[in-house]
């Protein structure tokens, strides 16, 4: 039981790590996701979720806040292919952060 709550706090604190990013925009949306939705996801939605933190921050923001730009063509085909149902709906989620934040 305490392997398991230390190795829940590491893989946690690894993640938020991971969450701070060079666009502020990315950071502040990444640090309300974080505690309001991450614990909620599914094994496999978390993984989805860290998974969407190997892309670039343009790109990733870019998914988010659903633009469909030129450069971000290569990324937007790219995450197609691995839309799978869990990426959909952490965006989902990501995008409903982004969008209060705005409101």
């Amino acid at each position: 039981m305490v392997n398991e709550l230390t190795d829940h706090a590491t893989q946690l604190r690894r993640l938020q790590w991971r969450c701070r990013r060079g666009m502020l925009e990315m950071d502040l949306l990444l640090e309300k996701f974080i505690p309001l939705h991450f614990q909620q996801l599914s094994t496999a939605e978390q993984a989805a979720f860290d998974s969407l933190l190997d892309y670039p921050d343009n790109e990733l923001w870019a998914a988010i806040v659903n633009m469909e730009q030129e450069h971000n063509e290569a990324f937007n085909s790219n995450l197609r292919l691995e839309m799978s149902a869990e990426i959909k709906y952490v965006l989902s989620l990501l995008q409903k952060c982004c969008a209060e934040a705005l409101n």
